[in-house]
């Protein structure tokens, strides 16, 4: 895999994680949680990917890994992908990628 500093956008997504009250935790280490049944496996999306929008501490949509969205007359969306991002194998991600999520995987 390539280095992060390789896979980053030309404008990564920075929060102000003091501005939330929080710190940064430390890079690597292993994720263990216990999936006891079949149905909690739902929770592992949680955990392993990145959206296009998230919501902030106060449930206002923001861009995740868009660089800006808009939304007009509430059913229209507009996304804009962050230039040079990447997925983690240095592959570019491109709004064909989406496209075949959103039309055709099954």
């Amino acid at each position: 895999m390539p280095p992060v500093a390789e896979r980053l956008p030309k404008t990564p997504r920075v929060l102000n994680l003091s501005r939330m009250g929080r710190e940064a935790g430390t890079f690597g280490g292993d994720l263990r949680m216990m999936i006891g049944g079949q149905r909690d496996i739902r929770y592992i999306p949680i955990f392993c990917y990145n959206r296009l929008v998230s919501y902030n501490e106060h449930f206002k949509l923001e861009a995740d890994i868009l660089e800006s969205f808009e939304v007009e007359n509430e059913r229209i969306f507009t996304f804009r992908i962050r230039e040079g991002h990447k997925w983690s194998d240095g592959e570019p991600f491109t709004s064909e990628d989406f496209r075949y999520v959103w039309q055709d995987a099954p």
